[in-house]
């Protein structure tokens, strides 16, 4: 039969090892998420090498969507299992920061026309001076 001193060593050891164990599974849960993360941004990087080729703009885009995706996966792991995986609220919040800031750069790059078909800034080009100069009298 158990003392019941013994029992609270048992239940405190326990108890103490649940972080231990609630980490490790956390990091099982999160491995995949962060990985699909950064296999996204090595692609978006890899894309931004190479702006002028043909169809990077649409692949970033969808790369960026993808990404911004796997952020919001990541962050709503976060919150659901804050508690348990003694998740910072920097790290959340570094996550969310992330996220607008993706979608501030999706909105730039991809929401308006391409590059070539935008206007230029200041208007249309001035039109070259006579070779002559005219006089109206």
């Amino acid at each position: 039969m158990l003392r019941p001193a013994s029992v609270l060593v048992f239940a405190g050891a326990i108890l103490t090892a649940t972080p231990v164990l609630a980490n490790d599974f956390c990091d099982k849960e999160l491995k995949p998420l962060i990985d699909n993360r950064l296999a996204i941004t090595a692609s978006i990087n890899a894309i931004s090498k190479n702006p002028k080729k043909s169809g990077a703009r649409e692949a970033f885009c969808s790369r960026i969507k993808a990404y911004i995706s796997a952020d919001e996966k990541i962050i709503d792991y976060m919150r659901k299992n804050k508690d348990f995986c003694a998740i910072p609220d920097q790290t959340i919040a570094q996550f969310i920061k992330d996220v607008g800031t993706a979608g501030k750069t999706h909105k730039k790059v991809c929401m308006g026309p391409p590059p070539q078909a935008r206007p230029r800034p200041g208007g249309p080009p001035a039109l070259p001076k006579p070779p002559v100069e005219l006089r109206l009298e």
